[in-house]
């Protein structure tokens, strides 16, 4: 079997095609789905290469978000990322360092300030 160069539209590398039929097929396929991503999510629009990922997201991310904020309606997986959601909009500050007085938001701000004014 012969093969022959070329370089693909998409990606521009060169690469070795079989004159084969079955081996063009798969190789369009593989474009399709690396490149093109024929499988869009109705929810947010994000783009997938295989129906198995848009599956997933949507089992993961979409279905899984089931805490909405009254304020602004953003949807969060747990109640707890709610609850810290929820202090961005009252202004509570939940988190105080026990070294000063310091208080902040959300418990990654608290661990950096430790870490940046209270090293041991």
């Amino acid at each position: 079997m012969q093969a022959l160069g070329y370089i693909t539209a998409v990606t521009g590398d060169e690469q070795l095609l079989s004159r084969d039929r079955k081996s063009q097929r798969r190789l369009q396929k593989q474009i399709v789905i690396l490149y093109i991503k024929p499988f869009p999510c109705e929810q947010c629009g994000k783009k997938f290469s295989t129906k198995d990922d848009l599956n997933r997201h949507v089992r993961r991310e979409v279905a899984a978000k089931q805490f909405t904020c009254s304020i602004c309606n953003a949807t969060l997986r747990e109640k707890i990322d709610l609850q810290a959601h929820l202090a961005t909009h009252n202004g509570e500050k939940n988190f105080a360092c026990d070294m000063c007085e310091k208080r902040y938001r959300h418990r990654s701000s608290l661990s950096k300030h430790r870490s940046a004014k209270h090293r041991a």
